[in-house]
């Protein structure tokens, strides 16, 4: 038993301090003292259980008497310990198998899901930890047993257009993906639940890209094919292999001219719908030239922190030599709020006519 005794005021001497400010003691520990520490720590810690780690007294009591202090039980969030049964099923094994189950981890239990340690044993020996349960409950998979069952979606092996959808309900979701290449499909969704749902592959046979764009800012890239499909807000997808330093990545063709590149580009990533019409963007697929112009712009700013808007009209030039017009309304906003870190904004819309891009730049009021 160590006891440190605060040796640091103006006058003591301070060369007699052996850890810090304080005097530590080693002494033996008998089993009076181990019965001291236990009830101080009852007295002292058992509040703080329930209030922080939120452990009822019954389990806290437990595992008190198992040698667990709250600064260890700190990483019991991924449990859920309400009385004796459910702390001695947790003691029932070691912190160390436990934690190489994958049940300690401090990141994971961050989404709140608690699980009563029988049912995590059962988890854990069918080799899922507590981050795998967490995607698995967020791909549908609510009970023990359904997570237990839970197998990787079939991916058809057929190149064609593939498509990988998280669960819409997936809060730690990692994007939807797009690609061309069934074992790299395959490959992707074998390691992470949250894709293990019936939705969450859509393949359609033989159809191959035309323009890829693997990122499109913070709507994710997208993708032109020879069936005349857009793919919105799906990136590439590309795995990355570290012993490599290298991503796996199905070929990602550049087929498209620049201005018919930029015009379909402005339409996938607007924040509107006015021109997800085949009918307007389409015809854009043959643009060879394209010219921009600025109709209208206004900036606000305040102490640190400026908003913009800018009214731009593209004109793309097609191969038959026809023009069409965009109306973009581009806006952003940010800087410093409030002494934290500079945050920044930006996004457009897109509209086929002049009199609805000037609406809506006139009803857009700058923060």
């Amino acid at each position: 038993m160590w006891s440190l005794t605060y040796h640091g005021a103006d006058g003591d001497d301070w060369s007699l301090n052996n850890l810090g400010p304080y005097v530590a003691w080693r002494q033996p520990l008998t089993p009076r003292r181990a019965e001291v520490i236990r009830a101080l720590r009852e007295e002292y810690e058992l509040a703080t259980w329930q209030s922080e780690l939120r452990i009822g007294p019954a389990a806290a009591r437990r595992l008190l008497d198992a040698g667990w202090d709250y600064s260890r039980a700190r990483i019991l969030r991924c449990f859920a310990l309400s009385d004796e049964t459910d702390a001695a099923a947790f003691l029932a094994r070691s912190r160390e198998d436990w934690d190489s189950a994958g049940w300690l981890d401090m990141n994971s239990a961050l989404y709140g899901h608690r699980v009563l340690p029988a049912d995590a044993a059962r988890l854990a020996d069918a080799g899922i930890g507590h981050a795998a349960m967490c995607d698995l409950r967020e791909a549908g998979h609510t009970t023990v047993e359904q997570q237990i069952a839970a197998t990787p979606p079939d991916v058809p092996d057929t190149p064609g257009r593939i498509i990988l959808r998280p669960h819409r309900n997936a809060s730690r979701m990692t994007g939807i993906k797009v690609t061309t290449d069934p074992e790299l499909a395959r490959q992707w969704v074998s390691t992470r639940r949250t894709y293990w749902w019936p939705g969450a592959v859509e393949h359609s046979p033989g159809v191959r890209p035309v323009h890829v764009v693997r990122t499109g800012g913070l709507r994710g890239g997208w993708s032109l094919w020879d069936d005349g499909a857009l793919v919105r807000g799906a990136d590439w997808l590309e795995i990355y292999q570290p012993e490599r330093r290298e991503s796996l990545s199905a070929p990602a063709p550049a087929g498209l001219p620049d201005a018919a590149a930029h015009a379909i580009g402005l339409v996938a990533t607007c924040s509107n719908t006015a021109c997800r019409d085949r009918a307007i963007w389409h015809p854009l697929r043959d643009a060879v030239t394209h010219a921009e112009t600025i109709v209208e712009q206004d900036q606000s700013d305040r102490v640190s922190w400026t908003s913009t808007k800018a009214l731009y009209r593209h004109d793309y030039t097609l191969i038959d030599g026809s023009v069409r017009s965009l109306w973009q309304l581009h806006s952003s906003e940010g800087g410093m709020s409030s002494g934290g870190d500079g945050e920044f904004d930006e996004r457009h819309e897109l509209w086929p006519a002049e009199a609805l891009a000037r609406a809506a730049y006139a009803q857009h009021s700058l923060g």
